[in-house]
């Protein structure tokens, strides 16, 4: 069975987590470069047959230096999968050290925690934001879940993630941002992607094709909606104003979407307009 137990095995499976991150990259770098190859032969063998009807077939051979649309969109695509490639080594070579006692001058906010009960799904992924990363690691068991957070020490770092540990709401919340915001490796339980509806799974696979990445979350919608109402029952009682104006908040993301259309959804997303 799989379990973490101390710091050391917690940043053991981050470290797994960023060696697979970094193959993903390699694995999109190498696709890149080789459709980039395919396309620029193809455009060379288009040119020589157009040049062949004028020149009576005697163009031998072409290469054409010509930097068009997808000559750049090739370009930036493979240096962004580079760039993203020796960052995530210097966190993974950071992890190395420490799993392994090797001293470093790097500083890091490493932090794992225990929710005592099962967020039912399982991610591993990571977020840029202004050249900062954020790794997260959900693993959920029977009856709890191991979050894992890794980021380069500040201030911004350390209170992100501690106002995620604050409730479990917030806790909540944060994967659910992560989930749609962040990163698209993640593997949610079958039953609670069908009991989001046809409308909920559309908005959120649109928002992870719109890729802008954020770590808070204002969402209009709920994903763990059986998490979300057990909270909210929990703390029903509670005479505090403040507390009372969040959980209705909470409340309204439960059915905000039960009465837009799929296509409505779409297009607001396309268009990055508010409802």
């Amino acid at each position: 069975m799989f379990r973490i137990t101390n710091s050391k095995e917690a940043m053991l499976q981050m470290f797994r987590s960023i060696c697979c991150e970094i193959k993903r990259n390699e694995i999109s770098f190498d696709i890149t470069q080789k459709t980039q190859k395919a396309y620029l032969e193809g455009r060379n063998s288009n040119y020589k047959s157009l040049l062949n009807m004028f020149l009576r077939n005697r163009a031998v051979k072409v290469n054409l230096e010509l930097q068009d649309i997808c000559v750049d969109y090739f370009e930036k695509s493979s240096n962004k999968f580079s760039e993203t490639i020796s960052q995530l080594e210097y966190y993974r070579k950071w992890l190395w050290e420490q799993i392994n006692g090797i001293k470093n001058e790097k500083q890091m906010f490493f932090d794992c925690c225990k929710f005592d009960t099962c967020i039912p799904v399982a991610l591993s992924g990571y977020t840029s934001i202004n050249d900062q990363y954020y790794f997260l690691n959900v693993i959920p068991a029977l009856s709890y879940t191991i979050i894992i957070f890794m980021s380069d020490k500040s201030n911004l770092a350390s209170n992100y993630w501690n106002a995620c540990t604050s409730s479990g709401i917030n806790m909540i919340n944060s994967i659910e941002a992560f989930m749609v915001f962040s990163s698209d490796n993640w593997y949610i339980k079958k039953s609670v992607w069908n009991n989001l509806g046809y409308n909920r799974q559309q908005y959120i696979l649109a928002e992870i094709l719109l890729n802008e990445n954020r770590l808070t979350n204002n969402s209009r919608f709920s994903i763990f909606d059986d998490l979300r109402e057990e909270i909210i029952l929990e703390n029903k009682g509670n005479k505090d104003s403040n507390i009372i104006n969040f959980l209705e908040a909470e409340n309204k993301k439960l059915s905000y979407y039960r009465e837009i259309k799929p296509d409505e959804i779409i297009n607001h997303l396309w268009r990055k307009l508010p409802l």
